[in-house]
């Protein structure tokens, strides 16, 4: 009775699986074939090669690369150039693969100056003469490559992995920062706005959704609701009997104060209280259009952070513009827009004294110092659209402290592009942090709706930017 073929599986393995992995021994063959006997090894010329100039290399590199060698040297030494890794439960075999030449390798298909690209000839090069060959191999580039050339491919397992330690260079850069002492660690971060790679600077849109208009027009109202006439009077009694006095003037048993509130206060409140619902409905439903009030304009939040164990002295942030783009002053819309907003105070008693106010307190405003561990503006856009430059400075920037910086990017060119470039330096800190992310003038071919006003929710007055984006996100849930 014979007995049946044994079960051998043959793999060409890449570069990384000697250097990532464990050693080929100690792999678990069976979680990739239940039914392998045999397990045989087929090292390509080209990783041979660089797994030998990994010697010359330091750390792990090197120490992959010796374990290799002494295994070159055991398939040198033996006959057949064949060496048994394992005797069973797979028996384990490794040997290299054939020297090709170039015009042996398929050079059409292949960039043969390319590692990658080499090893992968190679292995198409051993399938034609072994051709149950599959490829064994972690990185993505040789396993296209190989798909591509009707190579069967195998992933090795995540649980195949070295548990490696910290890698020597970062132990060597944890040991320079220990003799260096505590440092700062600055950072720039300038967020995507809808995942895209540039900064859209957007354009007017010809209409607004009016679920936006009226979402924004409610945020307002309930946040300056009217006060109710009986209220007032409630509050400060109403109209209350006058006096005259020697001189012809209105006192109350209390002084130079008239008590009460006057029919014609609390009608002029009505008035101003309805212009100023009147007027909210009107900027509700030109929101976008005050958002673009320059034509092109994004305001963009550059956000600052000191990730390191050390205060960061005389701290320096500046951001630059490129192309057809310009800075304004980053209150500018919300400025416009306060100034639109502007609620009617309610009335109280006429008082015939000046404004409680002395010349101690404004002095002592006046002498009040500016803050050393916050940043404060240092070189300001004026309204001229042409500022290509901006920067804020801070004295003392503490560790974990962040800070949001922000600007308004507007252009009148609906063809724009350039770039923004924002970098971050301090006393202690030889080396600029720098990052920068492309500008492109886009025109907003839709109706602004919730998620166009939940981008631009900088460009919303503060006081209402918390209850107008609640309002348009709890919208949007809701579809």
């Amino acid at each position: 009775m014979t007995s049946s073929a044994p079960n051998v599986l043959t793999l060409c393995v890449d570069t990384n699986l000697l250097v990532e992995f464990v050693s080929l021994d100690d792999i678990p063959w069976r979680t990739l074939d239940a039914a392998v006997d045999a397990v045989r090894i087929i090292v390509p010329t080209k990783v041979g090669q660089e797994m030998d100039s990994h010697k010359t290399k330091s750390g792990r590199l090197r120490r992959r690369a010796i374990e290799f060698s002494q295994i070159s040297q055991r398939m040198e030494s033996s006959p057949d150039g064949c060496v048994i890794l394992r005797n069973s439960d797979p028996k384990v075999t490794i040997e290299f693969g054939p020297l090709f030449r170039l015009s042996q390798l398929d050079g059409d298909q292949f960039d043969l100056d390319d590692p990658d690209n080499r090893i992968v000839a190679e292995v198409l090069a051993i399938k034609l003469n072994v051709p149950e060959t599959a490829f064994l191999t972690d990185d993505s580039l040789p396993r296209r490559l190989a798909r591509q050339a009707g190579i069967p491919v195998i992933r090795p397992e995540s649980s195949w992995r070295r548990p490696e330690g910290p890698h020597e260079r970062d132990v060597e850069v944890a040991e320079l920062k220990r003799e260096l002492g505590a440092q700062p660690e600055l950072r720039i971060h300038i967020p995507k706005i809808d995942e895209k790679e540039f900064i859209a600077v957007h354009g007017k849109s010809d209409s607004i959704e009016q679920v936006c208009a009226d979402l924004f027009e409610e945020a307002v109202l309930e946040l300056n609701p009217k006060v109710s006439r009986s209220s007032l009077i409630q509050r400060h009694g109403y109209d209350a009997p006058v006096r005259q006095s020697l001189y012809n003037l209105p006192i109350g048993p209390v002084g130079y104060f008239r008590e009460g509130l006057s029919d014609a206060q609390l009608e002029q409140y009505d008035s101003e209280y309805k212009a100023f619902v009147r007027k909210t409905k009107k900027v509700a439903s030109n929101l976008h259009e005050f958002f673009a009030w320059f034509r092109h304009a994004t305001y963009l939040n550059i956000d600052v952070s000191n990730e390191g164990d050390r205060f960061a002295e005389r701290v320096l942030v500046e951001a630059e513009i490129a192309g057809n783009f310009g800075f304004l002053p980053s209150n500018t819309i919300l400025n416009f827009l306060d100034k639109s907003l502007e609620a009617p105070e309610p009335p109280e008693p006429n008082s015939l004294l000046p404004p409680i106010h002395s010349q101690r307190f404004n002095s002592k405003a006046a002498l009040t110092t500016r803050r050393v561990d916050i940043f404060h503006e240092h070189d300001v856009p004026d309204n001229s659209r042409n500022t290509k430059r901006v920067s804020w400075r801070c004295e003392e920037f503490r560790q974990d402290a962040k800070f949001s910086l922000g600007v308004l990017i507007v252009s009148n060119d609906p063809a724009a592009t350039g770039q923004l470039k924002v970098s971050v330096n301090s006393a202690v800190l030889a080396k600029k942090e720098q990052q920068s992310r492309p500008l492109r003038s886009q025109k907003l071919l839709l109706p602004a709706g919730p998620n166009y006003f939940l981008n631009q929710l900088s460009n919303v007055p503060k006081s209402y930017r918390a209850l107008f984006k609640s309002k348009l996100e709890a919208h949007l849930a809701m579809k």
